[in-house]
C-alpha cells in the first residue's frame, strides 16, 4: 500500500496583504506587520509601519520600515529607535535569543521615508514585542507584538530541522512563462516527494496554491515575487536556498550595474545558487571556459540520471498500480485528515491525472536530453553556482528530470546552512578547533610548581623550624596562611597570565573572481577579553555575521527546561552591526563567523605568455593589498612561486615542479592548524553522548546525515574549497592563484584587540 506524506500549507500567505510600496520584498508576509500608533487617535503627527520577516529559523532577518507624516513635513529631526524583544513563549532554546535595536533618524522636512535593516538572528521562533522609542523614551501607543508563540516548547528542534531540510525556493516571475509556472511547481513536487503530495487541500485547491506560489510541503517552500520587488541588498537572499530566474531576466541583470543586480551577484559569489530557466531551443547555453573551480561546467552523471529515472518510473508504477479504494477505506488510511466525501472523490479522480503528468513530463524531457550539450549544466561562480536548466520548447514548463538534474548538481550546496558552515543556536564542538591556544586554560605546570613550593614550605621548612624551636603549635596558623597565599598566587597568575586586554585569533579566506575583480571574504574570529570591552563588537552592515556557540556537551533537548534569558542586544544601523558586551564575557573565548562581499578587490595577471622552457614569469598585482607568498598556475598547468608582491607592482616568479608545488601548498595550509588536543577530547565526549542518548548536539551534522551526497563538509563552502585545493587535491585549477596576505582592515571587530596565530588565505582565478 502506498505510504502517504502529510503536507502543510500556509493559508495566511495564500492571501497576501497589499504591499505598502511596489518594491516591498516582504509583501506576502501579512502576519509580520505592526503599525504605530496602535490607536486610531494619532497625536504624533506621523505613522510608522514595520514589516518583519516571519521565518522561524535562525537566519538573517529583513525588517522594512515605512515612515509617513499625517500632515506636512517634519519640523525637526526625529531620533527614533525600534526595539524587538524576544518573548519566552516564542523562542527556543531558552537562552539563545537576542534583542534587536534599530536606531533611525528622520531628517527635518521629511514627508515619507522607507528604510530596510538586516539583523542577525540567534534563536528559533519569531515572537517579538516591538516597542518604539524617541530620544531614549518610550512612545505611548507604540507597542505591539509580531509573530506567534510555539505550540510546544519542546517541539522547536523538530520544526527547526524540518524547515532547514526544506528546499527554500525564490521564484522571480516573468511574463515569458507565467502561464506554465504552476505546472513547473507541480513537476517539482511530483518528482521530489517520496510519495505523491497529499493533504486536506483538494487537487483543485493545490492548483490554486501553486498559481499563487504559496506552497509549503514537507520538502519544499515555494515563494514568487515580481522583478520590481528584487531587493537592493544581498542579505535579503540569505534565508533562501535557491533563486529561480528566467533566462532573459538573468542576461539583463548580468549586464546591469543596478543595486538589485549587484545584490544577486554578491549573493551568488558568497554561496547562493541560481537556477536559470526558459532557455529556448534557439538560444545558446553559456560556455564554461573561464570557470576555474575544481568541477567546471559539470553536468549530471550517468549514475544520477539513471537513479532519477528509476525513481520516476517507480512513481509512475505506483500511480498506475494503485487500486482506488472506496471512500471508507480511503478515509481509514488517512484518518487524521478528516476528509469529506467530496474531497476523497477529488483525490481518487486525481490519481490517473498525476500518473499521466509524470509520463508527459518524462516524454518531453527524457534522460537522453540531460547528457547532451543542450541539457542541464552548472557553472561555478566563486562559492556559489549557476545552473542552466537546459533548452526546451517555448510554452513548456520545467520538467521533472530537469528538477532532478538540478538537485543532483547542487548536492549539499542546495542548503544554505551547509554552505555557511555555521549555526548560531547550538554551535558544535568544532568551536574548539579554532580557539586561541594557551588562553583561558589552566596553567597546569605553573600550578604544580606553586603547589610544590607550598608542600616544601609547609613540610621540611615550617614544620622543621617550629619543631626545633619548640613552637609546633604555630603550624595551626602557618599551614592555613600558606594555603591562602598559594591559592591567591594561583588565582593571580591565572588572571595576569592571560592579561586584561583583548586577544583574537583570526582565520580569513578570500575568494577572488579574476574576471571581475570582485571577492568574498569569510572571517572566522575567536576573541578573548581579560575585561569585556564596553563597546562590544562592531561589524560592517554589509556583513552576514553568525555567532558560533561553544557547545560540546549540551544538546537541544537538555536545554529546553532552562530559564529564559537573552544572550544580549544587537544594534543595527545603516553603517554597522554591533553586538553588545554581553556576547564577550570576561575571561571566556567567543567566536564569530562573518561573510562579506567586496567589489573591486582586485586581480592578478601573468605578464606575457611563458615559454615551455621558461623558469621565470612576471606577475602583475592589481589588488588592493600586498601578497606575502603566492603560487600561481598558468593555463598550461605550470606552477610558479613569488614572494612580497606589493599592490600595483610587477615581480618575478620562479618555476616549481608539480611535486614542489604540492608540498608547498600543503605547508601553506598547515600554517594555521587545529587545536587537536581539545578537539579530540570534546568530540569523543559528544560522540559518546550522541550514541547513547540520540540527542542533537550539532544541527549541521544532523542536516548532513539526511543527505545522500558523497561530500560531507561541516565548515561551509569556503573551507571545503580551501581544503580541496591545498590538502585533499594538493593542486590548483589552471589559470588560478593562491597566496597569503595580511589580515584585512575589517577583520577585527574590537578596537585595540591584538591578533595572535592568525592567517589570511586568498585564492581565485587569474585574469
Amino acid at each position: 500500500m502506498l505510504a502517504w506524506t502529510s503536507l502543510t500549507v500556509s493559508h495566511s500567505a495564500a492571501q497576501p496583504a497589499a504591499p505598502t510600496t511596489p518594491a516591498s520584498f516582504l509583501a506576502n508576509d501579512a502576519e509580520g506587520v505592526v503599525r504605530f500608533p496602535t490607536k486610531k487617535k494619532n497625536a504624533l503627527g506621523w505613522t510608522m509601519q514595520i514589516r518583519h520577516a516571519q521565518h522561524a529559523t535562525a537566519e538573517v532577518t529583513r525588517i522594512e520600515i515605512e515612515f509617513a507624516t499625517t500632515g506636512g513635513p517634519t519640523t525637526a529631526d526625529l531620533n527614533l529607535s525600534i526595539q524587538l524583544t524576544p518573548k519566552a513563549s516564542g523562542h527556543e532554546t531558552p537562552q539563545s535569543a537576542s534583542r534587536v535595536s534599530l536606531p533611525i533618524t528622520i531628517p527635518q522636512g521629511t514627508n515619507r521615508q522607507s528604510l530596510v535593516r538586516y539583523a542577525p538572528k540567534t534563536s528559533f521562533g519569531n515572537l517579538y514585542e516591538v516597542q518604539l522609542f524617541q530620544d531614549g523614551r518610550k512612545i505611548d501607543d507604540c507597542k505591539d507584538f509580531v509573530g506567534e508563540s510555539l505550540t510546544r516548547q519542546d517541539a522547536g528542534l523538530y520544526l527547526n530541522l524540518n524547515l532547514l531540510g526544506k528546499w527554500n525556493v525564490l521564484w522571480i516571475n516573468s511574463e515569458e512563462d507565467r502561464t506554465t509556472r504552476s505546472q513547473s511547481f507541480e513537476n517539482l513536487l511530483l518528482g521530489q516527494e517520496v510519495s505523491p503530495f497529499y493533504s486536506v487541500e483538494t487537487p483543485d485547491e493545490w492548483d490554486k496554491l501553486m498559481d499563487d506560489a504559496t506552497v509549503q510541503t514537507s520538502t519544499h517552500a515555494l515563494r514568487a515575487i515580481d522583478i520590481d520587488q528584487l531587493p537592493n541588498h544581498w542579505l535579503a537572499y540569505q534565508p533562501h536556498d535557491s533563486l529561480i530566474i528566467h533566462h532573459s531576466d538573468w542576461l539583463s541583470l548580468k549586464e546591469q550595474q543596478t543595486a538589485p543586480a549587484r545584490a544577486i551577484r554578491q549573493w551568488v559569489n558568497a554561496g547562493g545558487v541560481v537556477l536559470v530557466r526558459g532557455i529556448s531551443l534557439s538560444e545558446t547555453i553559456p560556455s564554461d571556459e573561464k570557470t576555474t573551480t575544481s568541477n567546471p561546467g559539470s553536468a549530471p552523471t550517468p549514475d544520477s540520471i539513471a537513479n532519477a529515472n528509476t525513481i520516476i518510473q517507480q512513481r509512475i508504477e505506483n500511480f498506475d498500480g494503485y487500486s482506488i479504494p472506496d471512500n471508507t477505506t480511503f478515509q481509514s488510511e488517512v484518518s487524521y485528515m478528516d476528509l469529506s466525501d467530496s474531497q476523497i472523490r477529488e483525490w481518487r479522480d486525481w490519481f490517473p491525472t498525476g500518473a499521466q503528468t509524470l509520463k508527459d513530463s518524462l516524454a518531453a524531457f527524457p534522460p537522453a536530453r540531460l547528457t547532451s550539450q543542450t541539457g542541464v549544466r552548472s557553472q561555478s561562480q566563486l562559492a556559489g553556482m549557476v545552473i542552466y536548466l537546459g533548452k526546451q520548447p517555448i510554452g513548456r514548463p520545467i520538467e521533472v528530470l530537469q528538477w532532478q538534474a538540478a538537485s543532483s548538481l547542487m548536492g549539499w550546496q542546495s542548503h544554505r546552512i551547509l554552505r555557511a558552515g555555521v549555526e548560531p543556536i547550538l554551535g558544535s564542538s568544532r568551536f574548539f578547533q579554532w580557539v586561541i591556544p594557551g588562553v583561558a586554560q589552566p596553567p597546569v605546570y605553573t600550578f604544580m610548581g606553586l603547589l610544590g613550593i607550598f608542600v616544601i614550605l609547609v613540610g621540611p621548612v615550617a614544620y622543621r623550624k617550629t619543631a626545633k624551636s619548640g613552637r609546633g603549635y604555630l603550624m595551626f596558623a602557618i599551614a592555613p596562611l600558606l594555603a591562602i597565599i598559594t591559592t591567591l598566587a594561583m588565582l593571580a597568575y591565572g588572571v595576569i597570565a592571560d592579561g586584561f586586554g583583548t586577544t583574537t585569533r583570526v582565520r580569513q579566506i578570500t575568494w577572488v573572481d579574476g574576471e571581475t575583480g570582485d571577492a568574498v571574504t569569510r572571517t572566522r574570529s575567536t576573541y578573548f577579553a581579560g575585561i569585556r570591552p564596553s563597546d562590544g563588537l562592531t561589524f560592517d552592515n554589509n556583513t552576514d555575521v553568525t555567532l558560533f556557540p561553544d557547545n560540546h556537551q549540551r544538546s537541544w533537548e537538555s536545554q529546553t527546561d532552562d530559564r529564559f534569558q537573552l544572550r544580549g542586544e544587537i544594534v543595527v544601523t545603516d553603517k554597522s552591526i554591533q553586538f553588545s558586551r554581553d556576547y564577550l564575557p570576561s575571561r571566556q573565548q567567543k567566536q564569530f563567523v562573518a561573510h562579506r562581499p567586496q567589489d573591486n578587490w582586485g586581480y592578478f595577471t601573468i605578464e606575457g605568455a611563458a615559454p615551455a622552457s621558461s623558469n621565470e614569469v612576471q606577475i602583475q598585482s592589481h589588488a588592493n593589498q600586498p601578497a606575502n607568498e603566492m603560487i600561481v598556475r598558468d593555463t598550461k598547468g605550470t606552477y610558479f612561486y613569488a614572494e612580497n608582491i606589493p599592490p600595483n607592482e610587477i615581480v618575478k616568479a620562479t618555476r616549481l615542479t608539480d611535486q614542489e608545488a604540492s608540498e608547498r601548498l600543503g605547508e601553506l595550509y598547515q600554517r594555521q592548524w587545529l587545536v587537536s588536543s581539545i578537539v579530540d577530547r570534546r568530540q569523543s565526549q559528544t560522540s559518546s553522548m550522541q550514541n547513547y542518548n540520540n540527542e542533537v548536539f550539532d544541527i549541521i551534522n544532523q542536516q548532513l546525515n539526511n543527505l545522500s551526497s558523497a561530500a560531507k563538509p561541516t565548515d561551509g563552502a569556503f573551507e571545503f574549497e580551501l581544503q580541496s585545493r591545498l590538502q585533499l587535491g594538493s593542486k590548483l585549477p589552471r589559470n588560478s592563484f593562491f597566496c597569503l596576505t595580511d589580515l584585512s582592515p575589517d577583520a577585527i571587530a574590537i578596537d585595540n584587540a591584538v591578533p595572535t596565530d592568525s592567517i589570511h588565505f586568498v585564492m581565485g582565478s587569474l585574469r
